[in-house]
């Protein structure tokens, strides 16, 4: 004789919800160059400071005992600068919103402007790492602070066919006409290097996208990389086999560079910059703020309340011959 179970289906909408008090995001958000650039203050919308360099060496520098003193070899210092910026983000909470009771945050509002944080260090890392000329604005233009890339004259590996932007004239310096892009060499890497060595630099970082750092990794892991050895300390790590397939740290002839893959470098709203690779000594860039991240209370629209969270900033280049740029590049495999 057949039975009837009264099961889980019977009942229907009677079932509480099982909601976890937790919300999962993996968004990434990392801003290796900001993390890496000191932090400064701006007191003008256009910040400027001078950099400066020794005389040429004169290998022939003798005098005669008892001669007049020569001619002044004094030289000025160079007064630079660039523009600041202005990024935000609004977010519009209605008293409903706020009021009820939510699954993983008590205060939406609060949720809401946490985020709203995290995304414009997202904003910054892109604007900061881009291509972006410097502009003044005006009125009714927003000013925009000149980016990463814009900043090289020096040591700069760069197709023929690029022009080098200048610098020394308000608003900041200009962005930089790409090139023909032709393959990345190792001898580029180690030609930077040194130029910056050369220059008095002593670079300590190779920043790249993601795609370009898996292809630093897959060249200097074949032969023709002539890497003496590869170790990797697993201390406190599993006691197993290890397969390593990244390296992470290159000992340059002329100091040690840790190779940092950035999401956001030059990021064009869809893709990390593959065209570009910086060779940087990290001390020498600083981002400069007017005004450091704030949040203002806007005026309640109806039954909302509005927050507005607001920088005010600029990249400075303390010494731009201190690092240098490989550009005009394609996403050919590394070549020696």
């Amino acid at each position: 004789m057949a039975t009837t179970n009264f099961d889980r289906y019977d009942l229907g909408d009677n079932v509480r919800e099982d909601l976890r008090d937790a919300i999962y995001n993996i968004a990434p958000t990392q801003t290796p160059f900001m993390t890496m650039a000191k932090r400064g203050k701006a007191s003008n919308t256009y910040t400027e400071y001078q950099t400066d360099d020794l005389q040429t060496v004169d290998p022939t520098n003798a005098k005669v005992d008892g001669a007049d003193a020569g001619a002044d070899t004094s030289t000025a210092s160079v007064r630079i600068g660039n523009t600041c910026q202005i990024s935000d983000k609004v977010t519009r909470i209605s008293g409903r919103s706020e009021t009820v009771d939510k699954a993983g945050r008590r205060s939406e509002m609060a949720y809401q402007l946490s985020k709203a944080g995290r995304s414009i260090k997202r904003d910054m890392e892109a604007i900061l790492t881009s291509n972006q000329a410097a502009a003044a604005g005006d009125s009714s233009t927003a000013s925009t602070t000149a980016g990463l890339r814009t900043w090289f004259t020096t040591n700069n590996d760069d197709a023929s066919d690029a022009v080098t932007p200048g610098w020394a004239a308000p608003p900041g310096p200009d962005a930089t006409t790409p090139g023909t892009p032709r393959g990345m060499a190792w001898s580029m890497v180690d030609g930077v290097v040194r130029s910056c060595y050369d220059a008095g630099g002593e670079p300590d970082c190779i920043m790249c996208s993601p795609t370009k750092k898996q292809a630093i990794s897959s060249y200097l892991f074949t032969s023709s990389a002539r890497v003496a050895a590869l170790y990797s300390d697993q201390a406190g790590k599993s006691a197993g086999l290890t397969a390593q397939g990244a390296v992470d740290v290159y000992i340059s002839d002329f100091g040690v560079l840790d190779i940092v893959p950035n999401r956001f470098l030059g990021h064009d709203g869809s893709i990390a910059d593959d065209t570009n690779v910086y060779i940087l000594e990290k001390d020498m860039w600083e981002v400069s703020f007017l005004r450091s991240f704030r949040t203002k209370k806007l005026a309640v629209t109806g039954d909302a309340e509005n927050r507005q969270l607001l920088v005010d900033y600029a990249l400075i280049s303390r010494n731009e011959a201190a690092s240098g740029v490989i550009g005009d590049l394609t996403n050919d495999p590394i070549i020696p």
